[in-house]
This record gives structure tokens, sequence and C-alpha cells, in this order.
């Protein structure tokens, strides 16, 4: 950000100051900041107190918990400790999560032994329930929920819809910007 500031030419900027936002998408939240940049002291002051929400990753894994219960049930859902939703969703859903828009086509749900066994305790099998479910399939060989990427992507419309709309509310109260940082 500093070197971006010291390379801006006058006509780039009506002020010396430069004025930027940071959206902080982390894992439980995002954090958005506002500061003030001054090009010739290089010194920052803050321009509106740090605000945000719950709209981070594990957002996106609630709404991708809360689709998968919708097709197993309360019955076996209830059955799931956190853990064992933690455990299927750790890794490809958070590689996923960082990677969507770009070239990922589906994600893949490694299962584990204690979700399999709650559904089979019901007397069903995994197979069964995600039989017809559109852009999902339980592949049996490797024990995983394949979920494609358009259906996935719905999980994170809500969380980019509340963000927009806090970015949008806070442009509208503080004025122009002429950068904002997107990290997390």
């Amino acid at each position: 950000l500093l070197e971006a500031a010291r390379n801006l030419s006058g006509g780039d900027l009506l002020t010396q100051t430069l004025r930027y936002m940071v959206v902080d998408c982390g894992g439980g939240t995002v954090d958005v900041t506002v500061h003030d940049l001054d090009r010739e002291s290089m010194t920052i002051a803050e321009i509106h107190q740090p605000t945000g929400g719950a709209w981070g990753g594990t957002y996106v894994d609630d709404k991708v918990k809360k689709m998968i219960e919708g097709i197993i049930g309360d019955e076996i859902a209830k059955k799931l400790t956190t853990d064992d939703w933690l455990e299927c969703m750790r890794v490809n859903v958070q590689e996923t999560k960082e990677k969507m828009g770009g070239s990922v086509e589906r994600v893949s749900l490694k299962l584990t032994h204690a979700f399999i066994k709650a559904v089979e305790d019901t007397g069903r099998n995994v197979a069964h329930l995600f039989r017809g479910v559109h852009g999902m399939k339980y592949n049996e060989k490797n024990g995983h929920i394949v979920i494609e990427s358009h259906v996935l992507s719905t999980c994170f419309e809500e969380p980019l819809k509340c963000i927009t709309d806090h970015v949008v509310g806070l442009l509208q109260e503080i004025g122009s910007i002429q950068c904002v940082l997107v990290v997390g």
C-alpha cells in the first residue's frame, strides 16, 4: 500500500491523501476498516471504526452443513458430532473456498466412519440418500460425497450479499475511497 501511494501521480488523486478500505475475510468474521494514508508524511489515520459481521468462512461451512443435513435428515444429523462435520469439511471445503470462481468444478467430501455408521444405523445407505440429488452424488468406492461447483456456489450467495451490502452501506456513509484491499 505504501509503495502504491508513493507511485501515484498527482493526477491520480485529488489530494495527497489516499483513502483506502481493507476487507479482511477471515474464518469466522469479515472485518472492514477505512483509513487515510498521508502520502507526504506516510502517516495513517483511522476514518471509521472497524466494522463487519459473522460472514467469514465458517458461515459458508454452516451453509454446506445445512445443505447436507437437508438431504440426510434430522434423525441422522443429530447423531453426528461437531468433530464429524469438521472432519468431513476441513480440507476439501477449505481448499474449494479459496479457489471458488476459478477452475474448481467440484468438491469431494470424505465421509467419516461415524457419518456412514449414523446413516446405516437407520437402515439406509448413503448412496440411496444422495441418489437423484441435483449436483451431488455419493462415490461408494472412496466414501466421498461429490458436490458440483454450481451447487456449492449457492452456499456463498448469502455471505457475499451480506459483505456487499455492508461495504456499500459503509461507502455511502464515508464517501469515496481510492483503494480497496481484500485479504484473507
